[in-house]
């Protein structure tokens, strides 16, 4: 699992915050984020391919969730099927659906499949406070904590990522990180792509290095089997935690 040789875990959440503020510059503490997520951090791919293939989440597709009238008849059906899924994922999902109230938005590729990435499945140690898996939602999330410690600016953008299968395409929702460190030109932050590359998820290492996917232009976040689309929906994080729609 390690990638960095003589890493030193962090004893703890403030530990690995004390380690990174005495990191000089911006981009060298997001490389110290990175080398803690790499040596530290699992990708919890039990829940992923269970939420891949969980059957309420196919009943759900046929609803369109830009929609407020099928949201809410979708929202309807999920609270029916509490039995089946965890509440908290029914408060998650429609905490984006009012932000996309908020937005009037009209894009119909807000499904339930996408909103879906929203679920919160974090595992945190409770004695040292260090995240020890997630999925990308909960690394992005994590990420921008982190940051915001350090006074560096981020936020986590919305999409999909497409995976080239035998049986086809599989596509999901996804969460990565942007970054403008040191008032640079944005740059996009995807941990999630990175730990893929680590474990050689679906054999993801015969088209990419880590380096592909950390702190790099939008244009190169897409690789031979593996496609991306944004939606172009920005959340960036500072001290009065707005969030900006692009």
């Amino acid at each position: 699992m390690s990638h960095t040789q003589n890493y030193i875990k962090p004893k703890s959440y403030n530990d690995l915050i004390e380690r990174l503020k005495d990191i000089e510059g911006q981009t060298t503490q997001i490389q110290g984020i990175t080398d803690y997520f790499l040596n530290c951090v699992e990708y919890d791919y039990d829940t992923f391919e269970g939420l891949r293939t969980q059957e309420i989440y196919d009943e759900m597709e046929k609803f369109d969730f830009s929609d407020p009238v099928e949201r809410q008849n979708g929202l309807e059906l999920l609270r029916e099927k509490e039995r089946k899924i965890d509440p908290m994922h029914i408060a998650c999902i429609e905490e984006m659906c009012q932000f996309l109230d908020s937005k009037n938005s009209t894009e119909s590729a807000y499904n339930f499949r996408y909103l879906s990435a929203c679920i919160p499945t974090a595992q945190h140690d409770e004695k040292t406070g260090l995240l020890k898996k997630g999925l990308c939602k909960d690394f992005t999330n994590e990420v921008i904590k982190i940051a915001g410690e350090l006074g560096i600016l981020a936020g986590k953008v919305l999409g999909y990522i497409c995976f080239a299968t035998n049986a086809g395409e599989t596509e999901v929702g996804h969460f990565w990180n942007i970054f403008s460190p040191d008032d640079s030109e944005e740059s996009h932050y995807d941990i999630t792509l990175a730990i893929f590359v680590r474990d050689n998820y679906k054999g993801i290492n015969r088209v990419s290095d880590i380096n592909d996917w950390l702190l790099v232009p939008y244009s190169e976040l897409s690789k031979p089997g593996i496609g991306r689309k944004s939606f172009e929906r920005i959340f960036w994080s500072n001290k009065s935690m707005q969030s900006v729609e692009r």
